[in-house]
């Protein structure tokens, strides 16, 4: 129980309560004045990446895959800009500068992120599927990265893993 401003108790989200009926579980937020905690249900990131994540699953080209990246993947982030390679796409594109395509050699052999400059801004996000590199994101903010930035990509890339092999095999088949 928690004890309000105003001095009344009352469960907080999620605590279980006992009855004369049983025991319930009050889900609902909890507000004390400004504070107002939501469930993390209501989350538009988390919507948003779990949409996107539907999206790419529904994809049948590594094109497709990758203007759905390079469209919601930004706004979902806050980046400026994002861009899907699939590794065997990667001789053929041209990720920017030689930098990036650096970049994203390094994250894609090392199976981690790595980042340019201090604040970092540009990263590259390996996509991994069974251990080995199906593709890189890179994303970049001219204002620098900051890691839940770095987080939630890393997430998508991760969720995406086995997404995304299917998609590029399906563009070679």
């Amino acid at each position: 129980m928690a004890t309000s401003s105003s001095g009344r108790r009352r469960p907080l989200g999620g605590e279980a309560t006992s009855t004369d009926r049983g025991m319930s579980v009050d889900a609902g937020p909890v507000e004390d004045g400004d504070m107002d905690i939501r469930s993390p249900n209501d989350d538009p990131v988390l919507d948003g990446t779990e949409a996107l994540l539907r999206d790419l699953r529904a994809c049948q080209a590594a094109e497709h895959a990758a203007l759905l990246i390079a469209r919601e993947l930004p706004a979902l982030t806050g980046v400026d800009w994002a861009v899907y390679s699939p590794v065997d796409a990667l001789p053929a594109v041209d990720l920017v500068d030689r930098a990036h395509r650096r970049l994203a050699d390094a994250a894609l052999a090392a199976g981690c992120v790595f980042s340019l400059g201090e604040p970092p801004t540009v990263a590259a996000v390996p996509v991994l599927a069974g251990g080995s590199g199906v593709g890189v994101i890179l994303i970049g903010r001219a204002a620098g990265l900051c890691r839940p930035q770095l987080r939630l990509a890393a997430m998508v890339a991760e969720h995406s893993g086995g997404i995304l092999p299917r998609a590029a095999s399906a563009r070679a088949a």
